[in-house]
């Protein structure tokens, strides 16, 4: 509903707000525009899966950033004090990254 709005400025401050709703993030990955699609996988508060998914986008600006918060998140995770049942949890090759 709000990827169909003529917006641009209002839908990548959606995107990149850390209180957007997960299934908001997930129409905003399918968006059009790639600006979106980066605010997007650049927002640490985008689900692990949505974030797999970008980093195969067809833009690679979109990629990188999905690439990099997902990076973030497997080391905020693997910390000492994380929440139980993710251990193991890598969304990609790291090795693709580098």
């Amino acid at each position: 509903q709000l990827a169909a709005q003529d917006k641009p400025k209002l839908t990548r401050a959606v995107a990149k707000n850390t209180s957007t709703p997960d299934a908001t993030l997930r129409e905003l990955a399918e968006h059009t525009d790639a600006s979106v699609r980066y605010e997007v996988a650049n927002n640490p508060s985008t689900p692990p899966d949505v974030l797999s998914k970008l980093s195969q986008d067809s833009d690679e600006i979109v990629r990188r950033a999905a690439k990099r918060v997902s990076l973030k998140w497997v080391w905020r995770n693997s910390q000492p004090n994380k929440p139980p049942g993710i251990e193991g949890l890598y969304l990609f090759d790291v090795k693709t990254v580098l």
